[in-house]
């Protein structure tokens, strides 16, 4: 592609990576429809001026192929007869003679999808995370980093929020956004749960370009300044994400937050230099420093005062399980988990359940065994690209594209105990780290 060509598709990544955190809150519901149209006007100037298909391989095609075709299947109309007879329709079979008969009208033909509606939300949902999948994987090694950049300013940015929600716990740092769990930070994001994911995932990141200029810093003229520079920029990046992860409370959260940076350091950095120690050792001593400075008594209240055996998210799981059988092996349709999981909702249990806490099961709610096919492949093409990673690492993408790796590992993770794939703003971020990771380096220019 053109030069300014490429220029203007990672300005489009740019802003729509931007405009949820900044524009979100209590505004998503009305942002989503601007963030979908510009995914659209995205995907037209990619398949417009891009006339190369081979940065990502023929695995990763098919499945993006299937995963399109997947909601649009479950709109294919069928006939009444087919529809009545499908698993767990029984009650709605019924529902629909009853209206049937009162109208006086003549059975029509239904979709696979429960909620036909719903399913078409679901597509248009998946046109954002892909459109910026595709445009990362394809943009050069420049571009790439650019938009990690952005990703870690934005990161940085509601680290810094989270610290002054979690200091003076004033409601003006909230822009309205409602407090679920009081004492506790949470960014721009309605849930804390998904405000520490960012930070679960941005860590590995810092900490890949670290391990870059521990490598390579060395080899530029200079005199070392700027690989100083850099080591305390990306240290003190490291030290907010981690800082902030504590903020949230999320009793998930936190150790996947020091699992990722675990995980990272010991993948990444084979050659432990002077600089990288006492990097290592200022980050521990900042985190310290910062858990004596704030007072954690609601995080640790978090922890004390909740047995986690007694969640809420137990319940939800065991009743999404039922649906799961009640629709197998075809689901409900896509996107219908909110409405549908009703029917199987005990009087005990209050409160509109949006999603099942587990994207894992809420796939196959929806899906069924497509959606069993879907979580199998990902895993199977992630494992075939994690051996493809180069042991020979000469410039940021190469450490990134680890990074990027150990990020997915823990979101998918944590998505055994939140919704991260359906959060309007983690998904964005997830689609870049697969746009990172799945590029091959040897076809993109």
């Amino acid at each position: 592609m053109h030069f300014s060509v490429n220029y203007l598709l990672t300005t489009l990544v740019i802003v729509l990576l931007a405009t949820f955190p900044f524009m979100g809150g209590m505004e998503i519901s009305r942002t989503t429809p601007v963030v979908e149209a510009l995914s659209i006007v995205l995907l037209i100037l990619f398949f417009l001026f891009h006339k190369r298909f081979d940065f990502i391989n023929k695995r990763i095609w098919f499945f993006i192929l299937l995963a399109l075709l997947t909601p649009l299947l479950y709109l294919i109309p069928i006939s009444e007869s087919s529809w009545n007879s499908l698993p767990g329709h029984e009650i709605y079979a019924q529902l629909a003679q009853w209206i049937s008969a009162e109208q006086g009208s003549n059975p029509i033909n239904r979709t696979l999808s429960l909620i036909p509606y719903r399913t078409e939300h679901a597509f248009f949902f998946m046109l954002p995370p892909l459109a910026i999948f595709l445009t990362v994987a394809a943009l050069p090694t420049q571009q790439k980093l650019v938009i990690i950049y952005v990703v870690l300013g934005i990161a940085t940015v509601e680290a810094c929020l989270a610290m002054i929600q979690f200091s003076t716990n004033n409601d003006f740092f909230y822009f309205g956004i409602p407090r679920l769990k009081p004492g506790i930070a949470l960014g721009t994001y309605l849930n804390p749960d998904h405000f520490v994911l960012l930070m679960e995932i941005a860590v590995p990141l810092a900490l890949a370009l670290i391990a870059h200029e521990n490598q390579h810093g060395k080899k530029r003229n200079d005199d070392g300044s700027r690989t100083l520079l850099l080591y305390i920029i990306y240290g003190i990046m490291t030290v907010l994400f981690i800082s902030a992860a504590f903020f949230s409370g999320s009793r998930a959260g936190i150790p996947l937050t020091l699992f990722s940076a675990y995980l990272a350091y010991s993948v990444l950095m084979r050659k432990k230099g002077k600089h990288l120690i006492l990097t290592v050792i200022a980050i521990i001593i900042l985190i310290i420093l910062l858990a004596s400075f704030f007072n954690l008594t609601p995080v640790i209240n978090r922890f004390l005062a909740n047995n986690p055996l007694v969640d809420g998210r137990w319940a939800i799981f065991a009743n999404s399980w039922t649906g799961i059988t009640t629709f197998f092996p075809l689901g409900s349709g896509s996107g219908t988990f909110p409405d549908i999981y009703r029917i199987f909702q005990p009087i005990d249990q209050l409160g509109f359940i949006n999603h099942a806490h587990n994207d894992y099961l809420e796939l196959i709610f929806e899906t069924g065994l497509l959606g069993i096919i879907f979580i199998v492949a990902f895993i199977y093409i992630m494992l075939q690209q994690w051996k493809q990673v180069k042991r020979k690492r000469t410039n940021e993408v190469q450490y990134l594209k680890i990074g990027s790796g150990i990020s997915i590992f823990t979101m998918l993770l944590h998505s055994t105990l939140e919704f991260n794939m359906h959060d309007v703003i983690n998904i964005l971020f997830f689609a870049v780290l697969t746009g990172i990771f799945f590029s091959n380096p040897k076809n993109t220019p």
